[in-house]
């Protein structure tokens, strides 16, 4: 599985403009250099918390970036179970994505099927 992992992750890296550098990724992310490496050596994984954070970064699933979803569909794709919404939500509260990638969550946080006044005001979000 470790293996699957770090060829996706190369790939999903490698389709990025401009590329990303293992130091980027590791500054995104904050964690070390070798840590990026190791991933893409498939020697070690993120932890669970990560690598949700590296997924949406990435614009993948989790499931794909493990080989068990074999088309590379876009987040934006794919329906979101109401713990990756939480989760979204949570991390857009935390302001740890850049303002594109903020502005791409929220479009998505919006288009999802969950209730309108969670979206709009509840979880405390603002555009």
């Amino acid at each position: 599985m470790r293996s699957v992992f770090s060829t996706r992750l190369a790939a999903a890296l490698h389709v990025m403009d401009p590329v990303p550098s293992q130091r980027d990724v590791a500054t995104r992310f904050a964690v070390s250099a070798s840590a990026v490496n190791l991933w893409l050596k498939g020697e070690t994984i993120p932890d669970v918390e990560l690598l949700a954070e590296v997924a949406v970064w990435l614009g993948v699933s989790v499931d794909w970036l493990f080989g068990l979803q074999s088309d590379r569909a876009r987040i934006k794709a794919a329906p979101l179970s109401i713990v990756e919404y939480n989760y979204i939500v949570c991390q857009l509260q935390r302001r740890i994505f850049t303002s594109s990638e903020r502005d791409a969550l929220m479009e998505l946080v919006k288009s999802t099927s969950v209730s309108d006044d969670v979206v709009s005001g509840e979880v405390g979000l603002t555009a």
